[in-house]
């Protein structure tokens, strides 16, 4: 059962040592349940882009999704989770407006797609099915196949999707 994967969960971007192993089904259920809800409001609250980037670096625990790690460097996975973190960015009010509604929905029927929720920020996050990688060569290559698969299947425009979670070290940090 994928919820059952292990994955990494960091307390602060500034301290990722401080972590500690959760599933993925424990992550899902805590944006689901609103664990993270006081501290999302807060930061959706903040007036600059300045203000929300170092609320998240020191505030909103994140984890890394693809994987289990010793340490924070790629070339540290212990055990890759065989998933993938998509990430739409909608950070105009017409991008929001024009494909918000439209992804979110699509992405939830797909039946790679273990789940789907709002970004800490303006866009949909998801958590995509992809199959287990040996490394992050891999991990790239088979990600770069799902954003291909999102682009061709949902026509979502490659400008909204976020390729930085190619990375395998990836941090995720939590919603609701």
């Amino acid at each position: 059962y994928i919820g059952k994967k292990a994955v990494n969960l960091t307390f602060s971007l500034l301290e990722p040592e401080n972590k500690t192993t959760i599933t993925v089904e424990e992550f899902v259920d805590g944006i689901v349940n609103g664990r993270w809800q006081k501290e999302l409001e807060h930061y959706r609250s903040l007036k600059t882009e300045e203000e929300r980037k170092d609320f998240k670096v020191r505030n909103l625990p994140a984890i890394t999704l693809s994987g289990i790690f010793e340490t924070t460097r790629q070339d540290s996975l212990l055990k890759h989770s065989g998933l993938l973190q998509v990430d739409i960015d909608l950070k105009t009010p017409e991008d929001r407006e024009q494909f918000y509604e439209q992804y979110r929905h699509k992405l939830s029927d797909d039946p790679y797609m273990v789940a789907v929720f709002d970004s800490p920020s303006f866009g949909v996050k998801g958590i995509f099915h992809m199959g287990v990688c040996k490394d992050k060569d891999e991990h790239k290559q088979m990600g770069l196949a799902v954003l291909e698969y999102l682009k061709q299947t949902y026509g979502i425009e490659e400008r909204l999707l976020d390729t930085s979670t190619l990375d395998l070290g990836r941090k995720f940090s939590v919603s609701y």
